[in-house]
């Protein structure tokens, strides 16, 4: 006996099933991952220490949720097509493109995040026994063979995610 597989649309807008509440999850983790990466570094007693396992994850959750959060906005922007993740005001950071600087809008660090050759964690060694991470991470590329280099400010990318997520999906039904 075969099974009958049908396939639907979730969603009838995007043809995608996005919680918004588990994309908030998502941001509210990274935050507390680049905000308690200091407090980690002046607890630990030594690499032997159990909590040093915790801290060793950071990195791949960190790349995770980037990719995550980067795919799940540039299909909701796409698909409800009103320039929500676009706006100049949603200041993530910079681009580098040879000698030309410019902003890194919420929809373009999302790109570069999704078509970044490395992403690059920057590391603060600072008077800890550990060195931590500081909410700025660096992404590299090429595109039609121009190399470019970009950073995001993590606050300000996590904080121009949910003021345009918020316009689709106020933050408040989800709190």
């Amino acid at each position: 006996m075969s099974e009958e597989i049908k396939a639907f649309k979730i969603d009838k807008e995007t043809g995608y099933w996005i919680d918004p509440r588990s994309v908030y999850v998502d941001l509210h983790n990274l935050l507390c991952i680049f905000l308690a990466d200091e407090a980690y570094a002046k607890i630990l007693n030594g690499e032997k220490d159990p909590l040093w396992a915790l801290a060793s994850i950071a990195e791949k959750e960190i790349t995770r949720i980037l990719i995550n959060s980067a795919i799940v906005a540039r299909i909701i922007d796409d698909q409800k097509n009103e320039n929500s993740f676009n706006d100049e005001s949603l200041n993530c950071g910079s681009l580098f493109e040879g000698e030309k600087k410019s902003i890194l809008t919420l929809r373009f660090a999302c790109n570069k995040i999704i078509h970044a050759d490395d992403i690059g964690i920057v590391i603060v060694d600072k008077g800890t026994k550990f060195s931590f991470i500081k909410s700025k991470i660096i992404l590299t590329g090429r595109l039609h063979s121009k190399e470019w280099n970009a950073e995001i400010d993590i606050i300000n990318y996590i904080r121009s995610y949910l003021i345009a997520m918020d316009k689709l999906y106020p933050l408040k039904e989800y709190t």
